[in-house]
């Protein structure tokens, strides 16, 4: 807050503000950023880093997370990234920042074509594991993500699984 007085108020708010290095092995990135991880096109189970909500349509603008983010290309048709973020959830400052932290690895990879995802790790309230595959069988688009979750033992959301599975039409 930059003044605050009865009938005005002023904020500024910054939304992007990283670093990166590009080292020989990988590259890192530390700071505000925007991480997408979904493959599906209105929910995404796997996108845990300031999801879009189900309703949002206009999705080119993503909000920003702190966080560490190590890209390590695996070849030339995959790679590994691991995104670290110790952010306290929004409204939940009872929670201390490990139960509200997240690190996160994913191995993204080409194969026949299709785009294939693997992903686990530690997220708020617990682990999560899941896969996402997008590709194309007989020029008909095809999008598949699942996660798991299993709760820790500051637990809010319960154990449970969520499944999407997506395809469209592309005009010429």
């Amino acid at each position: 807050n930059l003044s605050s007085e009865q009938d005005v108020m002023s904020t500024v708010s910054l939304e992007r503000s990283n670093v990166s290095f590009f080292l020989p092995f990988a590259d890192v990135t530390v700071g505000r950023q925007a991480i997408t991880f979904g493959k599906a096109y209105f929910w995404n189970p796997l996108d845990i880093f300031s999801p879009f909500s189900a309703t949002q349509f206009d999705r080119d603008y993503k909000n920003g997370v702190d966080a560490l983010k190590v890209d390590i290309p695996i070849g030339d048709e995959g790679g590994f990234t691991v995104v670290a973020s110790a952010t306290q959830q929004e409204g939940r400052q009872d929670k201390s920042t490990w139960e509200s932290s997240a690190i996160v690895g994913r191995l993204d990879w080409t194969l026949s074509g299709w785009d294939v995802s693997l992903q686990g790790g530690k997220i708020y309230g617990g682990y999560q594991a899941g896969a996402a595959t997008a590709g194309e069988l007989y020029e008909i688009p095809f999008r598949l993500e699942g996660a798991y979750f299993e709760p820790d033992e500051n637990d809010d959301f319960g154990r449970h699984a969520s499944v999407v599975i997506g395809t469209g039409y592309r005009f010429d």
